[in-house]
This record gives structure tokens, sequence and C-alpha cells, in this order.
């Protein structure tokens, strides 16, 4: 499930939870609204560990082109 998903479904349970005062139900939803925060930061923390590899890559590519004399 996605982030957003866990999100909403966390804001529907919360909400749901204290319009009926279930407070068992009103925590579950502060946790999937949490857990889908994590699982974006996950996400974007992941993209950019990619990012700075392909950056790292290309650097060292070019890097061994310059010291085997090709431009």
């Amino acid at each position: 499930m996605s982030g957003t998903t866990d999100k909403v479904k966390g804001a529907v349970k919360q909400g749901v939870g204290k319009a009926t005062g279930d407070k068992k139900l009103e925590r579950e939803g502060r946790f999937d609204k949490t857990k889908g925060h994590a699982k974006d930061i996950a996400h974007n923390v992941r993209k950019g560990a990619e990012e700075v590899f392909e950056n790292a890559a290309d650097s060292a590519s070019e890097a061994a082109d310059e010291v085997d004399g090709h431009d």
C-alpha cells in the first residue's frame, strides 16, 4: 500500500474514531497516517540514493575517460 493510501485510510479512521468516541480506532488512524508518512520518507530517501549512485557512476566514468585520454 502506498504512503498516500495509508495516510488517507488513517485520516478516515481517525475522523470516524473521533466522531464516534472510539479511541482505539482513532489511535489506529494516527498509526496509519504515521506509517504513510514513513513510507513517503523511505521512498524519497531511496530515490535520492539512486540519484547519488547514478551521479557517482557518471563521474567515475568521466574520470576514467579523462585518464585514458578519451574526451
